[in-house]
């Protein structure tokens, strides 16, 4: 009881920090960052990795960050950190030992790669002020109840405190005509839930009788395009906000509430670079993520997989930088047997599979047939490791009837705009 109170009081000091923070200008944001971002060199010294990394040879990132008295010339000079380097050696980014009471394991979102998070309680507490920033921009009321679909609810239909929220925890695999049910019940005034989740919803509760209507729809995990967006707002009635962040770091960046553009947090520093690491000032590059608060484990231009693009300043006045557009999350959808459908975060459970394999994709070829194509660490599969995927997959079906193959490859090649597709539907394309 006492360490989740002392856990709250932290979070609302960081809460208040973010909101001052929030309305620097560009220069004064960028005296904070430096300063931060010296700090954490300090801490990146203590780790194997940033301490012992012999510089490559050749390319704009080949000097070895410099640690005199703890203080980076610039953040070009530390090398691209991949999550392969964290999985496979994770001890090398742990700065100190009072982080053993504060470890998450978390997957990565875009790669199939598990990799190991540790975070102090102060770095736990800005995850935590980071989260509620976003609600709470996005217009939701303390003590409000929202209504959270996701697919790691334990309890679905239970309703539980996150500090100044009620949360009604739903299940991303129950159907949408059951969620709904479930909301008409409890009348959350928010819903926070993937995109292509809520769209189902928006097009059950069209049909509705008394249709649900919310003050807000808080959408992560997947970018949210203009006909969703447009569909859920419409049929929910509301606004829709987009929050974007991933397993590593949790949100990093979310939506203006006066002008709608996505600004990036300032305890956050992302680069946008091209495929020589060179800063992509126009178009699309590759997302690179420093978080300026975890110093338990420090992780510095961190590749995340996504591929995103700079945006105008905005015209709320903020000096924090805006992304334009956002690539690389899925919001595939699966059409199976009967008729229903399936977003893809529906069969991430797949990613139990990370360990015994090197990577993965599930591929549905027809509604009753999915083929799961993976790299294997050793001798392959054996039966009841299949027999675990094939559950997870009728499970993630709904219980239809429907078929799961195994087809062993030497690669899994990413696509042309670089993303590796984990989950992919060739249902209804021809």
């Amino acid at each position: 009881m006492l360490d989740s109170l002392s856990g709250g009081v932290r979070a609302l000091r960081c809460l208040d920090t973010l909101r001052r923070e929030s309305v620097l200008d560009a220069d004064s944001l960028k005296r904070l960052q430096d300063a931060l971002l010296a700090r954490l060199a300090k801490s990146a010294a203590k780790t194997g990795f940033y301490r012992h990394l012999s510089p490559p040879s050749g390319g704009s990132n080949s000097n070895q960050p410099p640690t005199s008295g703890g203080m980076p010339v610039d953040l070009e000079s530390f090398p691209i950190t991949e999550r392969e380097d964290v999985r496979l050696g994770p001890d090398g980014f742990f700065a100190c030992d009072e982080t053993r009471h504060h470890l998450t394991s978390m997957t990565s979102g875009s790669s199939g790669t598990p990799v190991e998070v540790r975070s102090d309680r102060e770095a736990t507490a800005w995850r935590n002020a980071l989260s509620i920033a976003s609600l709470l921009d996005a217009g939701v009321k303390p003590m409000s109840l929202c209504a959270r679909i996701h697919r790691k609810e334990s309890a679905p239909g239970r309703i539980r405190m996150h500090y100044f929220f009620r949360m009604l925890g739903l299940s991303l695999f129950d159907d949408e005509r059951a969620n709904l049910t479930a909301i008409r019940k409890f009348g959350p005034q928010s819903l926070i839930c993937c995109s292509s989740y809520a769209q189902f919803m928006a097009k059950e509760n069209d049909y509705a009788e008394k249709p649900v209507k919310f003050k807000q729809v808080i959408c992560g995990s997947e970018v949210t395009g203009e006909n969703a967006r447009r569909e859920i707002s419409r049929s929910f009635s509301c606004p829709v906000f987009d929050v974007y962040g991933c397993h590593e770091f949790g949100h990093m960046a979310w939506e203006c509430p006066e002008e709608h553009s996505m600004h990036v947090s300032s305890r956050f520093i992302i680069e946008i670079v091209d495929g020589r690491g060179r800063p992509a000032r126009n178009g699309p590059g590759e997302v690179l993520v420093t978080a300026l608060h975890n110093h338990a484990m420090p992780l510095i231009r961190y590749r995340i997989g996504d591929r995103a693009s700079w945006g105008k300043e905005c015209p709320c006045g903020r000096g924090l930088p805006v992304i334009a557009s956002i690539e690389g999350r899925t919001n595939e959808v699966f059409a199976l047997p009967g008729g229903g459908i399936r977003p893809a975060a529906c069969f991430s459970n797949i990613e139990s599979l990370n360990g015994r394999v090197k990577s993965f994709q599930l591929i549905q070829e027809r509604e009753d047939l999915f083929v799961l194509r993976f790299v294997p660490c050793g001798k392959g599969l054996d039966d009841s490791v299949r027999g675990d995927v094939e559950s997870i997959v009728r499970k993630a079906c709904g219980g239809a009837r429907i078929l799961v193959e195994f087809e062993e490859a030497q690669r899994i090649p990413r696509e042309e705009n670089g993303k590796f597709r984990k989950f992919y539907s060739k249902v209804g394309k021809g």
